[in-house]
């Protein structure tokens, strides 16, 4: 009986001791997770290489990344989405402004050796020798309230001797996706352009544009430092409950970059054959999309504001599609212009509405045009009494009432509106 006893308490010992030890070893092994958001650019995936491919690791945490557009990372840092994303260095009193606190914890995006970026570009075959030849031209910029726009203008200002305001200013600035300034530039829709990372990496590859000033070499020349535009940012309570795990990331993140130094060759070729896997044509598909359907529609608009401003009653109707309400399996670059004509509405509306202009949006659905006279009158009923509650494509006159509609003296307290006409097709749904 004795013997069984002390063999029951071992027994009840080492099964103990295996759950504490299968635990500690658990608890060792567990990682803590750090979600990190970043521009999404080729560059930064370089940068980010030796994280995402495993040769820099940790014993501590693992990085769960995304790589994001500037509107998605700008929504992102008050919903604090993620535990670490990069932000504009001018965000951070405008955040605090508002009551969102937050902490910096790393450079992100500085002037590299040579500051040779933040250059203003122009096509290779233009009269433009310097800044002083631009006066009165238009200069396109990826964000007008970016922290690298406003060194951009700092430069321009004390070094060459511009006046750089966006209001009577020696030059019309306008604001377009980054994707989008090189072909602007390129057709001519605007006359320079501040390109940023892949677009200026393209733009010096090509060799059919150059760089009348590279404003990170002026700021330096100017006040003996190198540019910060961007930084790695969290929230004082995340960083306050998790401060060793903070500290590993950027350890790690500091190791990626200096992995991508060191290995240059490897990574670079890591990263194109990412980029390859897209189509030449589907770029050019893309760029063509966006300088047709959305940045001609932004230039058009600037370029008519000093009228519409003496206007009695001043009206701003954009078309766009119902390609923005839905989307169509391989169409990205037309649903993504016509996206942006929408998104471009609504912004407008918020800006030109103190002065009592009104911006509203027509999305035509399916339209008898030349557009869709490749489409049989067969595939049309057939499509129509499948999609469209009034059975039918509509005639281009029912477009235009509908936008009509916008410009009477009744819709003078409608603005921001994007209006479907389409029969109902985005409200069917089967």
């Amino acid at each position: 009986m004795k013997i069984w006893q002390t063999f029951r308490s071992s027994a009840r010992m080492a099964a103990a001791v295996g759950i504490v030890g299968s635990l500690a070893a658990g608890a060792a092994m567990a990682k803590e997770k750090i979600t990190y958001a970043y521009l999404a650019d080729p560059a930064l995936e370089g940068v980010m290489y030796g994280i995402k491919s495993g040769k820099i690791t940790s014993d501590l945490i693992e990085i769960e990344t995304s790589a994001l557009q500037v509107p998605a990372l700008i929504a992102s840092t008050p919903a604090k989405s993620y535990d670490v994303i990069m932000n504009a260095v001018m965000a951070i009193p405008f955040a605090k402004r508002r009551g969102l606190e937050l902490v910096v914890l790393s450079s992100a995006l500085r002037s590299a050796k040579g500051r040779l970026g933040s250059g203003i570009w122009v096509k290779d075959s233009s009269p433009y020798k310097s800044m002083a030849d631009l006066k009165g031209k238009t200069i396109g910029s990826y964000s007008l309230r970016a922290t690298g726009t406003t060194w951009i203008r700092i430069a321009l200002w004390k070094k060459h001797g511009m006046n750089v305001s966006y209001k009577g200013g020696d030059f019309s600035w306008v604001q377009l996706p980054a994707p989008t300034l090189l072909s602007a530039l390129e057709s001519g829709q605007v006359d320079a352009a501040t390109l940023i990372h892949a677009q200026a990496y393209a733009a010096k590859s090509s060799g059919n544009y150059r760089v009348l000033a590279y404003t990170n070499q002026d700021n330096r020349e100017l006040f003996d430092v190198d540019t910060l535009s961007a930084v790695h940012v969290t929230y004082p309570e995340k960083l306050a409950a998790r401060p060793e795990a903070f500290k590993e990331f950027n350890r790690m993140l500091l190791a990626s970059v200096q992995y991508a130094n060191d290995n240059t060759a490897e990574v670079g070729e890591a990263i194109s054959k990412q980029t390859a896997k897209i189509s030449p044509d589907y770029f050019a598909a893309w760029d063509k999309s966006f300088a047709v359907m959305l940045t001609a529609q932004a230039l058009t608009v600037r370029a008519a504001l000093p009228y519409l401003r003496q206007a009695e009653h001043p009206r701003i109707i954009n078309i766009a599609s119902t390609e923005a309400l839905g989307a169509t399996k391989f169409g990205s670059p037309y649903t993504a212009a016509k996206s942006g004509v929408v998104g471009l509405t609504r912004s407008l509306a918020v800006e030109l509405g103190p002065e009592n202009i009104t911006v509203n949006c027509i999305c035509p659905g399916p339209i008898n045009t030349g557009m869709t006279d490749a489409i049989s009158d067969e595939h049309k009923e057939i499509f129509a009494r499948r999609r469209v509650a009034l059975r039918r494509y509509a005639e281009p006159e029912e477009v235009a009432h509908a936008t009509l509609s916008f410009a009477l003296p009744a819709a003078q307290y409608i603005t921001g509106t994007t209006l479907p006409v389409d029969g109902g097709m985005t409200i069917r749904n089967a």
